[in-house]
């Protein structure tokens, strides 16, 4: 089966469709961390077993929004190589994205990059307290 301007449009759909998931992800991640650090204003001279346990939800939510993240990234990845594996010679048509990144940029991309940073805040947080505790 050849595909032709109509597949496009198709693929063009879908990658939106991730983009509009990674950025409602992305949203939700910053809300949540927004409000986890605010908690953690009020918690920080109270109760260092509550600092503990918004650090855990704080590396749990990152590490799971990563995890959805990764399979938005994939999910485009896969649609723009059927694309390419499929484009017909004779398609004139605007392409399916405006611009790829080579995978090693990916990692600086706030898709990737806000979660880590915000698992590597939520850990030294936790090791900061950890230290109080021991001393």
């Amino acid at each position: 089966m050849s595909w032709d301007a109509s597949n496009a449009r198709v693929v063009r759909e879908m990658i939106n469709q991730e983009s509009n998931l990674t950025d409602q992800r992305l949203r939700w991640l910053t809300t949540l961390q927004g409000l986890l650090f605010a908690a953690l204003g009020f918690a920080a001279d109270r109760s260092r077993v509550l600092i503990f346990l918004l650090a855990a939800v704080g590396i749990f939510t990152s590490l799971s929004v990563f995890v959805s993240l990764c399979c938005a990234a994939v999910s485009t990845r896969r649609l723009k190589q059927q694309w390419r594996d499929n484009q017909p010679e004779d398609y004139k048509g605007p392409p399916v994205i405006g611009i790829s990144v080579p995978p090693w940029i990916e990692i600086f991309l706030p898709w990737f990059s806000l979660p880590a940073v915000f698992i590597l805040v939520w850990i030294t947080i936790a090791i900061i307290v950890g230290k109080r505790l021991s001393l």
